[in-house]
């Protein structure tokens, strides 16, 4: 197995999940679909696609971090407390942006709300 075709089958996994993910999740994912991946080689290319800002992670306070491919707009997420679904918070980036006192600049981070979903409230 070429280092390619396994940074492939991750970046497939994380593309046809439209939603972020754990890494447990991508290490499952990719035994099902890819047994001759080993684990180490999943959780090494998770790091080399974070640290060549192709993934991008969102950490979760006491959870870790949820992984998706980096777009080119910048989005934040809802996460549940209670049943941990997280969804993306699409144009909620111009909304904090009127919010920044005039002079300021905004540095392009993740901002994460909790709280509960529809189905857990």
């Amino acid at each position: 197995m070429r280092k390619t075709q396994a940074r492939q089958a991750i970046v497939e996994l994380l593309a046809k999940a439209h939603r972020p993910v754990t890494a447990r999740e991508i290490v499952d994912g990719i035994a099902k679909s890819r047994p001759d991946i080993n684990k180490s080689t999943v959780y090494r290319f998770i790091k080399s696609l974070l640290d060549t800002n192709q993934l991008v992670a969102i950490p979760l306070v006491g959870k870790g971090a949820l992984y998706e491919l980096r777009t080119d707009a910048l989005h934040h997420h809802f996460a549940c407390e209670k049943c941990q679904d997280v969804v993306c918070l699409d144009g909620a980036d111009v909304q904090l942006r009127r919010m920044v006192p005039q002079g300021f600049s905004v540095s392009p981070q993740h901002v994460v709300l909790s709280g509960l979903c529809a189905k857990c409230s």
